[in-house]
């Protein structure tokens, strides 16, 4: 199968320069790429060790849309292309993983503009389908990956170079992650770095964009904007290879202060409770009131903004508690998006460290 994925790429290259031949036009900022994949796992655990034999290839299709500065974020992220993509791999040992099928949403934001180059900074998330999984029987060996579904990160930077008026080469590092956010054990998670080269296809003439960026940021600056928010999430997961499952609930209150169109800073305060938490407080302490079941939180806040989707970055560190947490500092990524009437959704991952906690889905309310 390998040998026919390569295969597949000089036909997709010949496709390309063919089309392109017959369909320019001056209106279209739309783009087509096509990346073949060459690297190897990165064992962050001595169980993984076996996995990094031999070359992870892997092959990439992703179409986009440059940004013109319809909206003050592209402006102020100067001119970000959006897309979405498809990833077909062979990581480390198939015969223990399988395959990976992807699809993913992706982000790319320019960073050196020049006449003979470009360069970008590619971030892309997705749903991973893995074809092999953890089995206690069939695969044991398997201690990345134990359930068939995985969250896909990657970040690519990459080197563009023209080869024509509508034409560029691609060459870049990248660095993927696939998990399933500790919702079944084993979940070492599977990191990948390689180096990948590509063709990528012009559809139509960019058209003149009009930067905007200090008139924007300066509105902020003077009147900056303060907002209340609450969250209330809920996860499931599991802390060992066995059969039971946890249920996590969350509320989250943040006070944060934006000063201009693309970022906040803030406060906040956090209250967890998980059924595991209240079986080791059973357990250990003879615990028997809801308080005792609880850990509390201080955070700090911070909101990479995208008109009304946003990224989320909080440090947090523990309060109360009664049940010590596995370590006092803990982490959350994730994306929220704001409805109308202020309403809030998001889905974040909770960890300590580099080890993943759980997962949460969470719905709230921003006051002002």
């Amino acid at each position: 199968m390998q040998r026919r994925l390569f295969l597949i790429i000089p036909l997709w290259i010949c496709y390309l320069f063919a089309y392109s031949e017959n369909n320019q036009t001056d209106s279209n900022p739309y783009f087509f790429s096509l990346q073949s994949h060459a690297g190897g796992v990165q064992a962050h655990s001595s169980k993984l060790l076996g996995y990094t034999h031999g070359l992870s290839p892997a092959l990439e299709v992703h179409a986009g849309i440059q940004t013109r500065g319809k909206n003050k974020w592209e402006h102020l992220y100067n001119f970000p292309a959006v897309g979405m993509g498809y990833y077909r791999g062979y990581p480390g040992q198939t015969e223990t993983l399988g395959t990976v099928n992807s699809g993913f949403m992706f982000i790319e934001f320019p960073s050196i503009e020049r006449k003979n180059f470009s360069t970008r900074m590619k971030l892309s998330l997705g749903l991973a389908h893995f074809s092999k999984q953890h089995h206690p029987v069939d695969n044991p060996e398997n201690h990345a990956i134990s359930t068939p579904f995985n969250v896909h990160f990657n970040i690519n930077y990459k080197l563009l170079y023209p080869i024509s008026q509508n034409r560029q080469l691609t060459s870049g590092v990248s660095f993927s992650h696939f998990s399933n956010g500790a919702f079944k054990k084993p979940n070492k998670g599977l990191n990948l770095f390689d180096f990948n080269i590509g063709i990528r296809q012009l559809i139509g003439e960019q058209q003149p964009r009009l930067y905007q960026k200090d008139t924007y940021s300066q509105e902020l600056q003077k009147h900056p904007r303060y907002s209340f928010e609450f969250i209330y999430a809920v996860g499931k997961m599991q802390k060992t290879i066995e059969p039971d499952f946890y249920g996590v609930r969350s509320l989250s209150l943040n006070v944060s202060r934006q000063s201009n169109f693309t970022r906040s800073w803030g406060l906040g305060l956090d209250v967890f409770y998980d059924d595991f938490i209240k079986t080791e407080a059973i357990n250990q302490k003879d615990a028997d009131t809801f308080k005792e079941y609880l850990h509390g939180a201080v955070h700090l806040s911070h909101e990479l903004i995208f008109n009304n989707l946003s990224a989320i970055f909080n440090l947090g560190y523990y309060v109360f508690y009664y049940v010590e947490p596995y370590k006092p500092i803990f982490q959350r990524v994730g994306l929220r998006y704001q409805l109308p009437g202020g309403i809030l959704t998001s889905i974040t991952l909770k960890t300590h460290y580099a080890r993943a906690d759980f997962v949460e889905w969470g719905i709230g309310y921003r006051l002002f």
